[in-house]
């Protein structure tokens, strides 16, 4: 019969407890690197958008973040009745009977899309940051 033998892991409540700090600290620099990204978005697009008055370039925010379960979700706009039809465009009649035919003239996505380097170093900026804690 062999002998048996006995494996004795010491410090394992110390490393969950670690574990679980990595994660909320994680959660944290999610939402900040959200924040980060939108103002990188905002910044760029409060330059784009073609100006009359100014009042559609000074409404331009991070008016939403969501989160919920591990996930991080922020929405960049204006709430401004009529920014939609300056980055869509507009062909139809008003509810007053005014006929439009109004080019697009993209100030939001160009925004996002031409600043995903930017962007994602600012993610990766706050997650190396993080986990540079716990080497």
């Amino acid at each position: 019969m062999a002998d048996g033998f006995k494996i004795e892991i010491k410090g394992v409540k110390e490393l969950q407890s670690k574990f679980k700090n990595i994660g909320d600290e994680l959660q944290k620099a999610l939402s900040e690197a959200v924040s980060a990204g939108a103002v990188v978005v905002e910044r760029d697009a409060k330059i784009r958008v073609p100006v009359l008055t100014g009042n559609l370039r000074n409404s331009i925010k991070e008016f939403k973040k969501i989160e919920s379960s591990g996930n991080v979700e922020s929405q960049v706009g204006s709430d401004m009745k009529y920014a939609a039809r300056v980055e869509f465009g507009f062909s139809d009649t008003d509810s007053r009977g005014r006929t439009y035919h109004q080019a697009s003239k993209p100030y939001l996505r160009p925004a996002l899309d031409e600043n995903r380097t930017q962007i994602q170093a600012a993610f990766d900026a706050k997650i190396k940051q993080v986990l540079g804690r716990y080497k």
